[in-house]
């Protein structure tokens, strides 16, 4: 196999798992968001109905979780978590997508170059895109993990082929770990 395409095939497979991670999580905080959404004011409310009057204790305690509640909605639209948890699907699926043409175009000889140059276009295109996303060093490091571990090499730095996909806890390598 050409050593441009091993390249290619690495990277594509790091960058999915780093649009695959953030579509779990920001999955998980808006999910957590809607939740509070509608459970700090359904409990306050059950908890009024209940007793039929509020404690000064219980009035502090829902003023607490009711500013919690507003200043995560704050953040979330702050941060556009809407708009990053549906960019991070669709990089995914770009990604996933390049990645299985990239894989298939190792099978075939035929017209490799001109496919491989269209692919790699399309690749340009991707990351041109995604360097609005801000990926971060730790996430740079948690793709280069996952793909080491996926294609079994060695990490250029620490020179170890990695046997999980997560690193030991003690592991502080700037390529491979530290995530």
């Amino acid at each position: 196999m050409h050593s441009c395409l091993e390249k290619k095939l690495f990277d594509t497979f790091g960058t999915a798992r780093i649009f695959e991670k953030r579509v779990k999580k920001y999955a998980l905080l808006t999910k957590l968001l809607s939740f509070l959404g509608l459970a700090i004011p359904t409990i306050i409310g059950l908890v009024y109905l209940a007793i039929g009057t509020i404690s000064n204790d219980l009035k502090s305690l829902a003023l607490i979780l009711g500013a919690i509640q507003i200043l995560c909605f704050l953040w979330s639209i702050i941060d556009k978590w809407d708009d990053k948890h549906h960019y991070s699907i669709k990089a995914l699926q770009r990604q996933d997508e390049l990645f299985t043409e990239l894989d298939n175009l190792a099978q075939q000889d035929e017209n490799f170059q001109d496919v491989f140059n269209r692919l790699l276009e399309k690749d340009k295109r991707y990351k041109q895109e995604d360097i609005s996303q801000s990926i971060s060093d730790e996430e740079i490091r948690y793709g280069t993990r996952k793909a080491l571990y996926r294609f079994q090499l060695q990490c250029k730095i620490c020179n170890e082929i990695p046997q999980t996909e997560k690193p030991a806890k003690d592991k502080k390598c700037d390529s491979c770990a530290n995530f």
